[in-house]
């Protein structure tokens, strides 16, 4: 019995020994989590503005002449409610193009007339949940553009 003991003159010399090598690993283990979560949540998000995006433009093709597009295009991902995406931080631009001569030379209009080429362009500002109170800028992470090509069949 007396040797499970630790002698008390061992014990004082280690004492909060443990508790800092514990906190010396675990707060750069949190962070490190806390790191992959966010880029996780980066790339689930990308693939969410891609599908919602592709899926508003295959409603819209067929659409008819001088209707306002691009917001049809916003009301439709709106109404989804995709998740991790907040609607208000997209903005979809929409340019248009008589023929492909016109989309080869990017020669666009900015209102649809019954032109065939279309192109889209969503926006999103993406805000990181663990380096926005750090007050770090990365421009390039903090926003999203997406772009698609269709062709409009259109009717009158």
């Amino acid at each position: 019995m007396r040797l499970l003991q630790r002698p008390k003159k061992l014990r004082s010399q280690q004492s909060g020994a443990a508790t800092l090598e514990f906190v010396f690993t675990f707060i750069p283990l949190f962070v490190m989590c806390l790191l992959m979560l966010e880029i996780c949540r980066y790339m689930i998000t990308s693939s969410v503005l891609d599908v919602a995006l592709s899926n508003a433009t295959r409603q819209v093709i067929v659409t008819p002449v001088n209707s306002d597009v691009s917001a049809q295009l916003k009301q439709l991902i709106d109404a989804k409610k995709w998740p991790l995406i907040n609607a208000k931080n997209i903005t979809i631009n929409a340019q248009y193009f008589t023929d492909f001569k016109a989309l080869v030379k990017q020669q666009s209009d900015s209102v649809h007339h019954g032109q065939i080429y279309a192109k889209y362009i969503l926006s999103y500002s993406y805000t990181p949940l663990l380096l926005s109170f750090s007050g770090f800028s990365f421009s390039k992470l903090s926003s999203f553009k997406r772009s698609i090509l269709i062709t409009h069949e259109n009717f009158i």
